[in-house]
């Protein structure tokens, strides 16, 4: 149960920086940020936006010695399986006026430190593993020195390149993850290891070391990484493909068309997934 706790906070918390990264973007595009949400209501998994929180604390100014950060409005919401930010209405005009370029960066920002923290655990659990061996004065396993070397190889890669990645890894991911949800839906077994945040939790219970949770954790970051570039409805992804369709100017009908076609693919990969979980690690 400690495990699973702990896997479970490490996910909120890559959620938590998922918004952070929104934010920082909307920011360096001069997009004041009205309210960060912590958690998501009901009416938000149908597109909607967020309902009255259960509890919400004013904007304030922090101050650090020399440091003044100006805080949002932080709401809580009722279900703990995501994060959100808000920017400020009045610039709503400014947001809309920015290029693709710049609202693919902003949008794709969240996959993006999911890719980043998936990277950082991936050295995290080598570089334990190399310790430990350590510790116990034996060399360090060779795999674990190559696998720590290419764990920082892509870590440089994510920071040198970040710009063409912010702008350009979206629309890879997204594909990436229609092409592996299309592979899994034909067939059972792939429809079957489908999986939510009940499997998650379940797996994660069965750990016996802080390697298996650090595994568990990266392997939801990649996978949020993909999924949330995946044009979903509600997904940063599907805010992409809005943007190009509006910039394509493409018919409205059509529009409509794959907002629907993408909530009902939501909906499809929502349920089986909690289909699975009560099934496999339920009853």
């Amino acid at each position: 149960m400690v495990a699973a706790c702990i896997a479970i906070l490490l996910i909120l918390l890559s959620t938590l920086l998922h918004e952070v990264g929104h934010a920082y973007f909307l920011l360096k595009h001069g997009i004041p940020i009205r309210e960060l949400g912590i958690g998501v209501s009901p009416s938000m998994l149908i597109g909607k936006p967020p309902a009255k929180p259960l509890a919400a604390f004013p904007a304030r100014t922090l101050h650090f010695a020399f440091i003044r950060f100006s805080m949002p409005q932080i709401a809580i919401h009722a279900l703990p399986i995501g994060a959100y930010v808000e920017p400020d209405e009045e610039h709503e005009t400014r947001f809309n006026a920015l290029s693709i370029p710049a609202k693919i960066e902003i949008y794709g920002a969240g996959s993006y430190v999911h890719l980043v923290l998936a990277t950082v655990l991936w050295g995290m659990i080598f570089a334990l593993i190399s310790t430990y061996a350590i510790l116990l004065g034996v060399h360090p396993p060779r795999e674990a020195l190559l696998h720590m070397l290419a764990s920082a190889l892509v870590f440089l890669a994510l920071t040198v390149f970040r710009g063409f990645i912010l702008r350009h890894g979206p629309l890879v991911l997204g594909a990436l993850g229609i092409v592996t949800i299309a592979i899994l839906f034909s067939s059972p077994e792939g429809r079957g290891s489908l999986g939510g945040i009940v499997g998650i939790a379940a797996l994660a219970s069965q750990s016996t070391s802080i390697l298996d949770i650090l595994a568990i954790v990266m392997a939801v970051n990649l996978s949020m990484a993909i999924v949330n570039a995946m044009p979903l409805r509600i997904t940063d992804g599907a805010q992409i493909l809005n943007a190009l369709l509006g910039r394509a100017k493409a018919p409205q009908k059509f529009q409509t068309s794959i907002r629907r076609t993408s909530a009902i693919v939501l909906i499809v990969l929502v349920f089986m997934s909690f289909y699975n979980d009560i099934i496999n690690f339920v009853l």
